[in-house]
């Protein structure tokens, strides 16, 4: 059997995009996972398109917009990388405005919601410091530290 490493998590603010930020790199095809907080509606942002998004708008502001996640309750989103659009649709939902857009200039996202079974198990994304996760053993269990004190702060679990 192959060993599966499990991604960082990544903590999102509500202006974050793909474009600017460098945790996003990989190409077409790319998934991240990150957390978007509460109550971004009431920041400045911009939302290009509807569904899929133009990769210099809000991650967290499309979520939204997409029904991903709520304004009141932020929480955990699936980012996937995209080829770019010659056009993205604008569209109101949500309460949110999406803009009519022309081509971007890498990327385009769309942002679904995370299978809790997507990583192991969904204590996974509570239990992250900075992208590490605690001790796992099979089916992403949590295991005691070694003797030593210390646990794999990035562990492999068998896929």
């Amino acid at each position: 059997m192959g060993k599966l490493p499990l991604p960082p998590v990544f903590e999102l603010t509500c202006k974050d995009n793909v474009y600017d930020n460098k945790a996003f790199t990989g190409d077409v095809g790319s998934i991240f996972v990150a957390k978007c907080p509460r109550g971004c509606k009431q920041s400045p942002g911009i939302i290009q398109g509807t569904s899929i998004y133009r990769d210099d708008g809000s991650i967290c502001l499309s979520a939204i917009h997409s029904g991903v996640i709520t304004n009141e309750d932020g929480g955990y989103v699936l980012i996937s990388k995209k080829p770019p659009l010659k056009e993205y649709y604008g569209f109101t939902q949500r309460e949110l405005n999406s803009l009519f857009a022309s081509a971007s200039t890498t990327f385009s996202f769309s942002v679904s919601k995370v299978p809790s079974t997507a990583f192991g198990m969904v204590k996974l994304f509570s239990d992250h410091v900075d992208g590490k996760f605690p001790n796992l053993g099979p089916k992403g269990l949590a295991l005691p530290p070694s003797p030593s004190g210390t646990a794999d702060p990035n562990p492999d679990i068998e896929a």
